[in-house]
Order: C-alpha cells, then sequence, then structure tokens
C-alpha cells in the first residue's frame, strides 16, 4: 500500500512537497515501483495484510511468543529487553511507542520527545547498571533498512571496547538472564528530574 506522509497520521514534520522534503533532508521516496510519485512524499506499508503486531500484543495485552521482560512503561513507550541478544552485548532493549507507527515515515513528531526520553533513560541505566564503556542506538526502516517488525522501535545495546557488535548477530537471549538484566535496569533506572 502506498500512502501519502502528511497531517494528522505523521505530524508536520512531513507533511508538504518534495521541496519541503528535499530541505528537511528526505531522500525522494518513489512509489513501490521505483518511479517518482510526484510533488509529496509518500511512504509504502510493508506489514501484510491484517497483521498481528506483537510489539501491539506487549502493550496492550501483556501477551508475547518470546520472554517478556518490561523494564519502563508509560503512557507514550513502552521499554523491554530485547529477546535477541549479541554475544558480546548482552541487555539491549527497544525503546517503542505505544501508539502503533510502522516506521520512521509514520511517526508523528510530537512522539519524538519520549522515545529520546526513554532512550536516555535506557541509556544511563545501562551505564549505571552494567558498567559499559559506551552505549548505541540504532533503529531501522523498511526491508532495504533492515527492519523486520512493522511496528517503530528504537534500539539501545550496552557496549565494550572491542565488542564486534557490527561483526555478530543476535540469538536468542536466556530467559533468566533476559530477567535478571531487565531487574538491574529497573534498579538503575534514573528519576526523570536527572534528565538535561
Amino acid at each position: 500500500m502506498i500512502r501519502t506522509v502528511s497531517g494528522a497520521g505523521c505530524g508536520p514534520f512531513w507533511s508538504g512537497t518534495w521541496d519541503r522534503a528535499q530541505r528537511l533532508g528526505v531522500g525522494w521516496i518513489c512509489d513501490d515501483h521505483g518511479s517518482e510519485v510526484g510533488d509529496t512524499v509518500t511512504v509504502v506499508s510493508h506489514a501484510p495484510a491484517n497483521y498481528d503486531c506483537p510489539f501491539c500484543n506487549n502493550i496492550h495485552n501483556g501477551t508475547s511468543t518470546f520472554p517478556l521482560e518490561i523494564v519502563h512503561r508509560d503512557p507514550e513507550v513502552f521499554v523491554k529487553m530485547n529477546p535477541n541478544w549479541w554475544p558480546n552485548n548482552p541487555g539491549n532493549v527497544l525503546v517503542i511507542p505505544t501508539a502503533h507507527h510502522e516506521n520512521l515515515f509514520e511517526l508523528p513528531v510530537a512522539v519524538a520527545p519520549a522515545i529520546h526520553r526513554a532512550a536516555w533513560a535506557s541509556a544511563v541505566a545501562m551505564k549505571r547498571a552494567f558498567r559499559c564503556d559506551g552505549v548505541s542506538t540504532r533503529q531501522h526502516n523498511e526491508p532495504a533498512g533492515n527492519q523486520d517488525v512493522w511496528h517503530f522501535h528504537l534500539h539501545v545495546f550496552p557496549r565494550w571496547d572491542g565488542d564486534e557488535l557490527y561483526r555478530t548477530e543476535g540469538t536468542p537471549a536466556p530467559p533468566g538472564a533476559l530477567r535478571d538484566r531487565a531487574t538491574q535496569l529497573r534498579q538503575h533506572w534514573p528519576d526523570p528530574t536527572e534528565a538535561p
């Protein structure tokens, strides 16, 4: 499905013409055949028909096909342990808006501050709990961008010198280790008043 990005569903950042998108640094987005669409910025939905969103199931009814360890929740965002861990980076989390938005192109700008606050808090908790050397974030959009769940989410990884995060692949984490890391993060979750 091709959708024009504008108005209430996507927020003012993505409304407007190709000229506005170009000024904002957005690439020319094409339809699913690669042809230019005209003066509006459009995106293609990659979710299959009747998509049963696993993140919406986590958020709205607490169900999951994988172990579900919730680290933080507020009205706008949900932070959970990623059930897949990279061998040298145990304890990564996913920051997910509670409302369903397929990807960055559909995400309302008004939701971005809540995602940023949760990513900041996740990073602070990781530094305190895991004593990691650093933190990385990454976010994927559309199949070519390696998106595999059709609900916007931001990965936050604890990092250590020489950990080779980008040379390794994720595998299912042991449920007990997920639970232990989630407990550590909850115990070290910063108070919102600590935010810069």
